[in-house]
């Protein structure tokens, strides 16, 4: 019998995911382990800047949640490359996780929204953004540590 090696990616068939496009993305931990805490969600976190220049991408909203990430982000050039930023992204932030415990650090693939022209960006937004307080991990109107982006002083 022989078994899979390659895991198949949800990515929308057809789909390319190169242009100034906003995307919502929700990357999540290896077994939905709840590790992105203090030191290393501080790391992740100041991945996600560079990362995010790096790739030409403006990162509108952001929440690092215990054990996944929602991201709104915005291609800056018809060269943004979203499949590429979740890549690099992936690759350093697991790097030293990696080194450290063995462990891995996230699941395969990501979860992937390209923001229709109908939709607000505002409103992906504050999802984002209240996905905190939805969680009972803070109260409401309280900031959560690990967020922000370019659209949180808007909201």
């Amino acid at each position: 019998m022989q078994t899979k090696r390659f895991i198949t990616r949800p990515r929308m068939a057809g789909f390319d995911y190169r242009a100034r496009q906003l995307y919502h993305l929700v990357l999540v931990t290896h077994a939905r382990e709840p590790v992105l805490l203090d030191d290393l969600a501080a790391r992740v976190v100041g991945h996600l800047e560079k990362v995010s220049d790096a790739c030409a991408f403006e990162v509108l909203a952001y929440t690092l949640m215990p054990d996944h990430l929602h991201l709104l982000l915005k291609g800056t050039t018809e060269d943004s490359d979203a499949v590429k930023f979740v890549q690099q992204f992936k690759q350093r932030t697991s790097y030293e996780h990696i080194q450290k415990t063995g462990e891995r650090l996230w699941q395969p693939s990501f979860y992937d929204h390209a923001v229709r022209k109908t939709e607000r960006a505002e409103q992906i937004a504050r999802y984002i953004l209240e996905n905190p307080y939805r969680a009972g991990l803070i109260p409401f109107g309280e900031r959560w540590a690990y967020q922000g982006g370019t659209l949180m002083a808007e909201l």
